[in-house]
């Protein structure tokens, strides 16, 4: 069964990044594009220092920063969705990752939308679904980052396992299709 969660932090409880200036925070853009070579970190600092340091330090869905362990321990995960960036931050390097796996695999007739043209309950189109990962989709691309399980996949390409195993936090998943309730 194939399972698409959004990717979210739990920014109530745990720290996350700001740029300094703000206006540096359009360098970290989810446009599924390469920034490679051009990329130049922003000045980042906790906003909330008094809350709960944990593994994910972004402050909405359109894109993942990982703490230094998180980068390690998901790497192979990471490097398959995109590009990890490097962000220095107070002797430490975070990755920034920019998510390069965009594919148009909604089935716009069954999914509901709103009047913003954003979709309000999604329905996938199974055989357009990627292969298991974080991935994100054109009509949200800046706004979220997805992930798509595969029950039938080896234990080994389930990214919400390595994450429990490695007792990673302040990252949330959001469950928002199932296989099973759309295809019937």
């Amino acid at each position: 069964m194939k399972t698409v969660y959004r990717l979210t932090t739990d920014i109530d409880n745990y720290q996350y990044f700001l740029t300094e200036p703000a206006k540096d925070m359009d360098k970290f853009d989810a446009d599924c594009r390469r920034k490679g070579k051009s990329w130049m970190p922003p000045k980042v600092f906790v906003y909330e220092p008094h809350l709960l340091r944990g593994d994910f330090f972004n402050t909405i869905s359109a894109y993942l920063i990982t703490s230094p362990k998180a980068t390690k321990v998901l790497k192979s995960y990471l490097e398959d969705a995109g590009e990890i960036l490097s962000l220095p931050f107070e002797g430490d390097t975070f990755g920034f990752i920019n998510v390069l796996r965009c594919y148009d695999c909604l089935d716009k007739s069954k999914t509901t939308w709103r009047e913003s043209g954003l979709p309000q309950s999604y329905v996938f189109d199974f055989e357009k679904l990627p292969y298991p990962g974080i991935f994100k989709i054109p009509s949200t691309h800046t706004g979220e980052t997805l992930l798509l399980v595969d029950s039938n996949a080896p234990e080994s390409d389930n990214f919400i396992r390595a994450v429990q195993k490695a007792e990673l936090k302040s990252l949330n998943f959001e469950l928002i299709w199932e296989e099973k309730k759309n295809t019937e």
